[in-house]
Parts: C-alpha cells; structure tokens; sequence
C-alpha cells in the first residue's frame, strides 16, 4: 500500500511496508529516501509510521500522510527537497 506523486524528471512514492517515502528516477532507480523499517516492532525512533500518501506543492514541500498508530490521530508531516 502507499501512494506516488510526480517530482520534476521522478516520482516521490510513500512506501508504506518499509515506512519511509522513496525518490526514484522515471526509470525506477532510487535517487533518494527518509525513514527506514523499524528494527523491532516497538522501535520508536521511525521518522514514519505507516505512510499512507504524498503529494508536493508549488513551493516544493512535500506532505506525507502518516497513519503512525490505529489508536492515534493520523499526521501530516512536511518538509521541503
């Protein structure tokens, strides 16, 4: 499950198994990537729980929507390329 957006000459993709979002070239090389897979099932130093979706703005923020936790309230994390 995730999510892709376009990015310039690449595509920005939520890789929600491994939570973190992913850069990849139009060609499917990956150019760049945030967050990690978790090192246990209670790691809590994820930059990401389970992102759900990305989009971008004009102003080249990306906006990543974070299902982190059921229990929760979900998160919309941004930050600039």
């Amino acid at each position: 499950m995730g999510d892709v957006g376009k990015l310039g000459e690449g595509i920005i993709v939520s890789d929600s198994n491994n939570n973190r979002i992913q850069i990849l070239s139009m060609k499917g090389k990956v150019k760049a990537y945030l967050g990690q897979p978790p090192t246990s099932l209670k790691d809590e130093s994820l930059l990401f729980g389970l992102p759900m979706g990305v989009t971008l703005d004009g102003d080249s923020r990306v906006f990543v929507a974070d299902n982190r936790d059921i229990e929760t309230v979900n998160h919309i994390r941004y930050f600039f390329l």
